[in-house]
């Protein structure tokens, strides 16, 4: 399940970016079809929700999750956002599985190794082949949303490239790299705070318990 969200990358609205969007009267659902459309992609299926707090893609039923609220229809992050997720459904189903995969094994390893912890006093050696191992869990899931964060921004120009003149396309398509380039870091964390706190847990247990 890839549950990054766009959407708060770009937290800090843009208010000559939010009123350009405003001249693409397009629904989110309109922009998806039509994005999957262009991406060649007839199968994935999209929903859309307006208790949906955060879009996102789950490759195990092949299908894109869509926050409906009606305050994001003018909002300048919204291509880049179906973008974003849109692109998650076309990349490697094989690469989808071995990050599915991986993080299961990972989680399973920190609940056996919490359990152990109890009664085994020296875990030091586990942890550290369990740190390594969640260090290697993060490549596929990294590799999946850069991908998807690089192309997010090239397709998001190709379709709004049809509606908005030259200027106005450059302008939202600067303004999406200027917000990815600045809080991609964080974002990535975010990505991978349970990994981050489930180490810190094991670590306190293998060293100072």
């Amino acid at each position: 399940m890839n549950k990054f969200s766009i959407k708060e990358v770009f937290s800090k609205q843009n208010k000559e970016a939010d009123e350009i969007t405003k001249k693409i009267d397009k629904s989110n659902e309109e922009v998806a079809q039509e994005i999957l459309k262009e991406l060649g992609n007839t199968k994935t299926k999209v929903v859309f929700d307006k208790d949906i707090k955060n879009s996102y893609y789950v490759y195990l039923n092949d299908t894109i999750y869509i926050s409906n609220k009606t305050d994001n229809k003018n909002s300048y992050y919204r291509f880049v956002l179906i973008a974003h997720e849109c692109r998650h459904s076309i990349q490697s189903k094989l690469l989808q599985n071995i990050n599915f995969i991986l993080s299961n094994i990972e989680l399973i390893a920190f609940v056996v190794l919490f359990v152990v912890s109890i009664f085994v006093k020296n875990i030091t050696i586990p942890f550290i082949l369990y740190a390594i191992f969640t260090v290697i869990s993060c490549i596929p899931r990294i590799i999946l949303e850069l991908d998807a964060i690089k192309n997010s921004i090239g397709i998001s120009k190709n379709y709004i490239s049809k509606y908005l003149n030259k200027e106005e396309s450059d302008y939202l398509l600067k303004v999406y790299k200027s917000k990815i380039n600045t809080l991609l870091p964080f974002a990535l964390i975010q990505l991978f705070i349970g990994k981050i706190i489930r180490i810190a847990i094991l670590f306190v247990l293998a060293y100072y318990i």
